[in-house]
């Protein structure tokens, strides 16, 4: 586990065009409005965009600053999860669900979902 780590947490789902409240969470977080459509493996205003595909993340490998937003938007048919287990993270993601995770502390974070053996990739935090 990492010392210092700070994890942020914030959670919108998108059912008929609505942006609903977050689902209660072990961390901080507060209701964010989702984008029209996920970019892939994009960022954009600090922003990195990842696709939680049906059984694969895109981009697997994922590149941020300490502090830098990630978005993970479920664009598959079923629900999976995002793990991250050294941040203490396991939440689980519906079709349409958007969760956006911040790590402040620098290191390499193993990420998956626990619903689907291979379905993995990996974060890398430095500054």
């Amino acid at each position: 586990m990492h010392r210092g780590l700070l994890i942020t947490v914030v959670i919108a789902a998108v059912l008929a065009g609505c942006v609903h409240g977050t689902p209660d969470d072990p961390g901080p977080a507060e209701e964010a409005e989702a984008p029209d459509e996920a970019v892939e493996g994009d960022t954009d205003n600090d922003l990195v965009h990842v696709a939680v595909e049906d059984n694969a993340f895109t981009p697997e490998t994922i590149q941020a600053a300490p502090g830098q937003e990630i978005m993970f938007q479920n664009t598959g048919q079923n629900t999976h999860t995002v793990t991250i287990p050294d941040a203490g993270l396991d939440h689980e993601l519906s079709p349409g669900e958007i969760i956006t995770v911040t790590i402040h502390a620098e290191g390499t974070y193993d990420l998956d979902c626990t619903f689907h053996d291979g379905m993995d990739g990996e974060i890398t935090i430095t500054g």
